[in-house]
């Protein structure tokens, strides 16, 4: 019988060309005990099954929401407002913006992009033991809004904005990465 399970884990170890590339997931079985590192697989499994999915059939873009306006700041010069929405960055993450945020824009330059890209927050704080530091038991799913001279490829650029003599302008002939939801 240890010959038998000796020959099935080398057959199992064992790699065809190519093997590598695919996604890894758990295989449950009655005893088997598990650890952080599995528990981290199981969700980096469906993650990324998930952004597969989004790259793959929806691309990326805009989905819903995120119109941008340009207006006054309280303490003087401009700000850029985007209200709420949902895009899809190029790598397939989520990116929801679930309410009204604003970012000031610099009193300098010529051409700006409004950039949303997504971005992760480790929150809630918790001893991990006695002999321990503190870790963070939980991830936020975020984003961040800035603004670029360029247009970056990680992000999804929600507007340009050209300077003129009155301040920064939106570009309305800036064609914005659009994703057509299926119920429209």
């Amino acid at each position: 019988a240890a010959r038998l399970a000796r020959a099935a884990l080398a057959l199992a170890g064992a790699k065809e060309p190519g093997q590598d590339c695919g996604l890894a997931r758990n295989r449950y079985f009655a005893g088997r005990l598990l650890g952080a590192q599995d528990f981290q697989l199981e969700q980096d499994y469906v993650r990324e099954r998930l952004r597969r999915h989004n790259r793959a059939l929806h691309g990326a873009g805009i989905v819903d929401g995120l119109q941008v306006s340009v207006g006054p700041e309280s303490g003087g010069g401009e700000q850029v407002v985007v209200q709420p929405g949902f895009a899809l960055d190029p790598y397939g993450e989520e990116i929801a913006v679930r309410c009204e945020v604003s970012i000031s824009l610099p009193g300098t330059g010529h051409q700006l992009f409004v950039m949303l890209s997504y971005a992760e927050r480790l929150t809630q704080p918790m001893p991990a033991s006695d002999d321990e530091p503190v870790q963070f038991t939980r991830v936020e799913e975020t984003f961040a809004l800035h603004v670029e001279e360029t247009s970056k490829p990680s992000g999804i650029a929600l507007a340009r904005l050209i300077r003129t003599s009155a301040g920064w302008t939106i570009d309305e002939a800036f064609l914005l990465p659009r994703i057509r939801a299926h119920h429209e």
